[in-house]
């Protein structure tokens, strides 16, 4: 099914965005926010470790850096919010729009770095939309509270795609 060990990890990545937005959505423990920053640290682990399994010399690719810089950051603006010390939703964002809108950013510049492929770019305009739709409250018109669905899936099904038929890496 995988051509090469590069699609076989963006194929993991994808299964982690559909599992770990799902979870978002779908999981309530009484620690909500602490259990699901945890988890997302796993996923994150998890696929960082596919990868460097999976893809001989990972850590030179510009693409690798830049996700690690992507999921750094994001999880650190997360935890920071949770802790009090990012004001993140006293600006009036949302974790879902924020998500959305730094994945889109790395999903462009994968954009550019994987030339034909269709994913990539497909996914950075589905998580720009899903950020607008989240920003303009348009969740709940979803059925949503939190619009964590709609951006596993945007993020996820293109991965998915991209793992089964993209350009092998």
């Amino acid at each position: 099914m995988f051509k090469t060990g590069h699609m076989k990890a963006i194929f993991l990545w994808g299964v982690i965005c559909l599992l770990g937005f799902g979870v978002w959505q779908f999981w309530q423990p009484a620690d909500y926010f602490g259990m699901i920053h945890y988890a997302w640290i796993a996923l994150v682990v998890i696929g960082t470790v596919g990868m460097i399994v999976w893809i001989p010399n990972i850590l030179k690719h510009r693409i690798f850096r830049a996700w690690t810089a992507v999921n750094v950051v994001g999880m650190l603006v997360s935890i920071g919010t949770w802790m009090g010390i990012v004001p993140l939703f006293a600006l009036g964002i949302n974790y879902g729009a924020f998500w959305a809108l730094i994945m889109a950013a790395g999903f462009a510049y994968t954009t550019t770095r994987m030339k034909g492929s269709i994913g990539y770019p497909v996914a950075a305009v589905l998580c720009v939309l899903v950020a607008g739709a989240i920003y303009l409250k348009m969740a709940p018109l979803m059925g949503l509270n939190w619009a964590f669905v709609p951006l596993g899936i945007a993020s996820g099904a293109p991965l998915l795609y991209e793992g089964m038929f993209g350009k092998p890496g």
